[in-house]
């Protein structure tokens, strides 16, 4: 008999749980929500519902203890911003400064 202590035992306490082998508890959950959107909001047929199902596994994947999804936000936000030609923050200190009431601001820009 499987009791909730077990199942708290096994899945709480572990950093990366897993569903099923080589499936994370992110990755299932991701799964689930791109098969939810395809079919709700994307009103997609049946046969194309496992293409969000295959995007939510690869974005709930961790390569070098980062979730793809985070790495990805992070290239198309840069990408954007130099489509968009607007400045690139490349200094935290001066960032910092900045807020701190310093004059002082290094930003650069790609051009």
């Amino acid at each position: 008999m499987f009791r909730s202590t077990q199942f708290q035992a096994e899945f709480c306490t572990q950093s990366q749980a897993t569903i099923v082998p080589r499936v994370t508890m992110t990755q299932f959950f991701l799964m689930i929500l791109g098969a939810g959107a395809g079919a709700v909001v994307f009103n997609l047929p049946g046969y194309l519902i496992p293409i969000p199902v295959i995007l939510g596994y690869i974005a709930g994947y961790t390569h070098n203890g980062e979730l793809m999804f985070k790495r990805l936000r992070a290239w198309i936000t840069v990408w954007g911003r130099q489509l968009l030609q607007r400045q690139i923050n490349v200094s935290l200190e001066g960032q910092w400064k900045n807020a701190n009431g310093s004059t002082s601001l290094h930003v650069k820009t790609k051009k």
